[in-house]
Formats: structure tokens, sequence, C-alpha cells
């Protein structure tokens, strides 16, 4: 057996590009309202799942499918937009792990009600992959328990909706199955960010990769080009992580791509020069330890 089989190098491509696609998030919801940069992500996905469906041939999948397909979609637009409303009251180091282990640890179960325990070493990279997922996202201390830390674990409960609802559609075209669960995403954010009409964030000096505030009009097309770039990585997150389900467990895919917080971390280090803490190296080494050991299975 290969040190790292298709199934794991697939879950932590989608962990990369999933990390890339929250970072670049991040940058757009400076520049835009965070549910207006959300819809055009989802819309640039949705565009890019269905031309691949359709360059491929892909046979449509059967109602059943398309409907569990909408379910993830439904499933995944509500834990994000939870997730910034969240993120955005405090406490975002020990929020983003709550619900990023919740969002981990359901579908893992579930698998291993299926499918069996894992390899006692696969168990043991889980454990340090869990490890990894805190450190990387833990700033606060400790633990200050808050409506918004159940609203964390509330998040990752429909993190892992996603996670379920895309495998219960079973083995149909991964391409038709991204384009369910953006177009379900897009049937719910769509209206509110009709109804709601945000505006535009301020611009504060300094601001992430911009030195000064941006006329109006640079934001807007800074904000929609970085927009569409999450879109770009969100997507492929996605058909990665469901490439990876095909090729092995559902646990291990899971585990692995819910790796991307770290992912994030390391791009803000390096684009914004954010600081690096000993405990986010730690995060990093025990994040190493774990994919040899979650591939070994």
């Amino acid at each position: 057996m290969p040190l790292f089989p298709v199934a794991s190098v697939l879950g932590l491509s989608a962990a990369f590009a999933w990390g890339c696609a929250d970072f670049c998030g991040g940058l757009a919801a400076k520049r835009l309202p965070a549910l207006a940069s959300t819809c055009v992500t989802h819309a640039t996905a949705l565009a890019i799942a269905l031309s691949l469906a359709l360059a491929t041939h892909a046979v449509v999948p059967p109602m059943p499918a398309i409907l569990w397909g909408f379910a993830a979609g439904a499933s995944g637009a509500t834990a994000l937009a939870l997730f910034y409303h969240i993120l955005s009251q405090g406490h975002m180091g020990l929020k983003t792990a709550i619900s990023a282990l919740v969002g981990a640890a359901i579908p893992a179960l579930f698998d291993v009600a299926i499918e069996g325990w894992p390899h006692p070493v696969q168990a043991a990279g889980f454990a340090l992959a869990a490890l990894a997922i805190v450190l990387f996202t833990w700033e606060d201390g400790g633990i200050v328990w808050d409506r918004g830390m159940a609203l964390a674990a509330v998040c990752g409960v429909a993190f892992a909706g996603f996670f379920l609802f895309t495998r219960q559609a079973g083995p149909v075209s991964p391409f038709w199955l991204a384009s369910c669960t953006r177009a379900a995403a897009l049937a719910l954010l769509g209206p509110a960010l009709l109804i709601v009409r945000p505006k535009l964030p301020r611009q504060a000096e300094g601001s992430l990769i911009a030195t000064a505030p941006e006329p109006r009009t640079a934001q807007i097309k800074r904000g929609l080009a970085i927009a569409l770039l999450c879109g770009v990585c969100d997507v492929g997150g996605t058909l990665l992580y469901i490439f990876s389900t095909r090729y092995g467990r559902m646990d291990v895919a899971v585990i692995l791509s819910s790796l991307y917080p770290g992912i994030t971390v390391i791009l803000a280090w390096l684009v914004l020069r954010e600081s690096f803490t000993r405990q986010r190296a730690w995060a990093m080494l025990a994040a190493l330890a774990a994919v040899p050991l979650i591939a070994s299975g």
C-alpha cells in the first residue's frame, strides 16, 4: 500500500482548497457585505460545477440523489451563515475549533457505526488531527462558555449535515452533486440578500492587503474578484472531498479535510504577516504527525 493512498491525498487537497477559500472569504468580506460575498462565492462554484457536469456529459442523478444534494447545500449554507455570525461576536478561535471538531466528529462516528472502528494507528491519527484543529484555532486562553459557544456547536452540526447528506446521495456524478449543493445554497441566501440589502463594510487603514482605504468602486471590484477566487477554491474543495469519499472511508476524508483551519492560519501568516505562535507551530507538528497515521489505514 502506498504511503499516501488516493483518498488521503484527495482529503488533504480538499483541506488546502477549503483553507484557501476561507482565507479569500475573509478578504472578500472586508470589501463586500458577508452575505453578498457568500452569494458570489456560491454562484461561482455553481457555474464551475455545472460547466464541468455538462462538459463531461455526466449522467444526471436520480431525484433522490438530487434531493440529498439540495439538503447538503442547505445545511452547508446554513452552517456558513451561522459561522460568520458567531465569529463577529468574539472568541473566534475557540468557536472555530468547536464548529470544526463537531463538524468532523459526527460524520466520523457515523462512519464508525457503519464500517466499524478504524485501525488503532488511524484512531491515533484522528486524535492528533483533532488536537491540531484546536491548537490552530484556540486563541482565547480558556473556555468561556456562552450562547456563542452553543451556536458554534450548532454550526458544527450543520457542517456535519453537509458531509452526511453528500454521502447519502450515493455514487452519483460529483459535478452534478456539487451543482445541487450550490444551487440549494443560492436558493437560501439569494432571497436573504435581496431582503436584507446589507451595506458595504467600512475600510480601515492598513486592513488586510490594502494599505489605505479604497475608493468605493475599487473596493467593490476587488471584493468581487476575491469572492470569485473564493468560489473556485470552494468548489474545488467540495469536489476533492466527494472524490475522497469514493476512494476510501468517509471518516478519513472528513478528518483530513477538516484540517483546513491550518491552511487559513498559514496563509494569514504568509500574506498578512499575522503572528505564527508557538502554539500554532505545535499544531503544525500535530497535523504533520496525524497525516501519515490516518493514511496508513
